[in-house]
């Protein structure tokens, strides 16, 4: 069995005939529940553990079955700001220095924030669209992928 990270939330499995076999089962006749336990039990050897699947794709064949897993990213606090302006604003209203990205996507910025509590209404509106917050790392363009409230407070001295 082979487990590969393909992004921060997505993974592959390759499972041989041979490792099909010593857990008793046959790539043709794999149902949807034992894919979920040979994924479960593939992360729990390797020693990941996420805390939500979204999604399992599995391609069975005769030299074994490939695995797609789709994992849900932990969730955060993510504002978007219609503008620099906008943007600015909020971040100089936050006080405690948290580590953050920002994106643009769809003409937006959007602030990426670990804390979901935060609260930056006064400036921009909060997403809670599911879809933005499965689709964030593979559909937005990252500005800052680390550190931006501390990046964008020293260089607009906020």
């Amino acid at each position: 069995m082979t487990i590969q990270p393909i992004s921060e939330v997505s993974v592959v499995l390759y499972l041989t005939p041979d490792d099909l076999q010593r857990q008793g089962l046959c790539a043709a006749e794999l149902t949807a529940e034992q894919t979920l336990e040979l994924t479960q039990a593939a992360f729990a050897r390797s020693g990941l553990a996420p805390e939500r699947i979204l999604e399992l794709e599995a391609y069975p064949e005769e030299c074994g079955v490939l695995i797609f897993v789709y994992i849900a990213p932990d969730r955060q606090s993510i504002w978007r700001f219609s503008d620099s302006e906008a943007l600015l604003g909020g971040v100089a209203a936050l006080k405690a220095e948290t580590d953050g990205a920002l994106y643009w996507w769809e003409d937006s910025y959007l602030l990426v924030l670990p804390d979901p509590a935060v609260c930056l209404a006064e400036f921009g509106t909060r997403e809670d669209d599911e879809y933005i917050h499965e689709h964030l790392l593979e559909y937005a363009t990252p500005l800052l992928e680390r550190d931006a409230l501390a990046v964008l407070k020293k260089h607009f001295a906020l």
